[in-house]
């Protein structure tokens, strides 16, 4: 039986990854229309970013616009969020311009043509 070789992404690499669709994080936040800026990067310095975890974090708490006591709970929901923005991926907007995500999809692609896929 061939051995089966299953790619790790990395976690910070994931991170940038839900970076990159604006409206994705509008719309999970609870507020599709807005307009406040979110200091997301450019999709071609998203890589970059050192803690994405912490500007994905911002930027969920940061577009519903509210203000008071309701941010807080935002973030008290984060792992959810983010759990609906890796649900809700679009694997061909603007993710695709991303090199971790290109690598990604040819490593699986890669994966599943040596086992007969």
């Amino acid at each position: 039986m061939p051995v089966v070789q299953v790619p790790v992404v990395p976690v910070r690499m994931g991170g940038a990854w839900l970076l990159v669709d604006e409206s994705a994080i509008r719309r999970v936040a609870g507020n599709p229309n807005g307009r406040c800026a979110l200091g997301l990067p450019q999709v071609s310095r998203a890589e970059t970013i050192a803690d994405p975890k912490k500007l994905l974090k911002e930027a969920l708490a940061t577009a519903p616009e509210l203000r008071g006591r309701r941010p807080k709970r935002l973030n008290d929901r984060f792992s959810e969020n983010r759990r609906q923005l890796l649900q809700r991926l679009e694997t061909d907007g603007p993710v695709t311009r991303l090199p971790s995500w290109q690598a990604f999809v040819g490593s699986v692609a890669d994966g599943l043509h040596r086992c007969g896929g």
